[in-house]
């Protein structure tokens, strides 16, 4: 049964964790382990496995719940023409689709538009797709009357001046949000300095709130900015009223071993995220965030480029490493993994994906809006830590020829 209710659940988990640990970022979610306990003005390092100062750091901000979420009031009333583009007009030249839909309002007011230089293809919808970068807007005056009474005020300001997208998101899930998600993914309110170093899981989480509070009943919202958003249906697990397999199935796939799960050790190289969002056996009784369906795939995926973005907006501020870029990366990673894996041994699934025209719109989407903060940010060493090996996971031939069969059955990338 796909309800909000289960994601709800689950969404809800980190946010019950960071309260017990005082965690700044989510912390690993590891089966049969003990609970770390860290001390104020510390948080949980799930590489290192150690409570460290939050000022000095080498952070693993992952948010386990993401989906952009820029619906104010004003966004509500266009989610549903946002989603008749992107899937009658999928049906129409890929190139006409990228048009509306996949170009960011904010473009005309500066000349910070870009397109994504990655593996896209400029004559298909994530090649077409454009945003306008974040900007160094100016917020020392919210910072100078920063209270922590006033957390929501100095977010919203805070993000009105960098990342507007944002800011829409926020503000949309405080308006018609699943959950709370401000307060809650804050460790340190005691200064302006401390809320901003959570923005991103801020902004992650809230996305995830918003997508929730705008999906009916067997649906799935996909809010990537005020002119781009997706509700696609049925992109859950059969056993949950959709027509995909559970995600944790790919722990068994072809391309874990180049990354293998951490299993809650320090290893170097191992992939923390599967600990996370691969977890839990789909056959038994329990429900785990594993056991959810494609349509959480490319949700986080949604997520991990608003994570990216809000770090290159605010990269000014941190001094320590983050793992902005490791997080996008690895649901890209996911996103190729699981389209081959439904490919080869759930052709069912592959069938419905591919022949959605939303779902085939959305995953374009989100890839070329994934490669424009990729590229933005490829010099930026402080938001990715293990983001080198990841990279070169996802650049791999197999990996990218998934992404042109989506390319190839929505019209385009022949």
């Amino acid at each position: 049964m796909n309800s909000k209710k289960n994601r709800l659940a689950y969404f809800l988990t980190p946010l019950l964790l960071c309260a017990l640990t005082a965690c700044g970022s989510d912390p690993a979610e590891e089966e049969n382990s003990d609970l770390v306990i860290c001390a104020p003005g510390t948080t949980y390092n799930p590489i290192s496995g150690e409570c460290i100062s939050e000022n000095n750091a080498t952070t693993n901000n992952t948010n386990v719940n993401n989906t952009a979420a820029n619906n104010t009031a004003a966004n509500n009333a266009s989610v549903n023409n946002t989603t008749a583009n992107n899937t009658t007009a999928n049906n129409s030249t890929p190139n006409n689709t990228a048009s509306p839909n996949n170009t960011t309002t904010n473009n005309n007011t500066n000349n910070n538009v870009v397109l994504p230089m990655g593996p896209v293809d400029p004559g298909c919808v994530d090649g077409q797709y454009s945003e306008t970068l974040p900007v160094m807007g100016d917020f020392s005056q919210a910072e100078a009357n920063y209270s922590p009474a006033s957390i929501e005020t100095f977010v919203l300001a805070a993000l009105q001046a960098r990342y507007e997208v944002g800011h829409d998101v926020v503000s949309g899930a405080v308006d018609s949000g699943a959950f709370p998600c401000i307060d809650q993914f804050i460790s340190d309110s005691s200064s302006a300095a401390g809320v901003v170093r959570a923005m991103s899981t801020v902004v992650h989480e809230c996305g995830h709130s918003y997508d929730i509070g705008q999906a009916g009943f067997g649906d799935d919202h996909f809010f990537l900015t005020s002119q781009t958003s997706f509700t696609c249906s049925q992109g859950d697990t059969t056993s949950r009223g959709g027509k995909t397999f559970a995600r944790s199935r790919m722990n068994n796939d072809m391309f874990g071993p180049s990354r293998p799960k951490c299993n809650g050790s320090n290893m170097p190289g191992c992939d923390f995220y599967a600990d996370v969002y691969l977890d839990g056996d789909p056959d038994d009784a329990n429900f785990d965030g594993g056991d959810q369906g494609f349509n959480s795939v490319l949700e986080e995926t949604t997520q991990y480029v608003n994570s990216l973005a809000t770090g290159y907006a605010f990269r000014d501020r941190y001094s320590s490493q983050i793992s902005e870029r490791d997080g996008l990366l690895t649901f890209l990673w996911y996103i190729g993994r699981y389209l081959h894996m439904a490919r080869t041994q759930y052709p069912d699934a592959h069938a419905f994906i591919l022949g959605s025209p939303c779902y085939r719109e959305a995953i374009l989407s989100v890839w070329g809006r994934a490669w424009i903060y990729l590229d933005a940010t490829e010099n930026e060493r402080n938001l990715g830590i293990d983001d080198d090996a990841i990279m070169a996971l996802v650049m791999d031939d197999v990996i990218l020829s998934e992404i042109q069969r989506v390319r190839e059955a929505h019209g385009c990338g022949m």
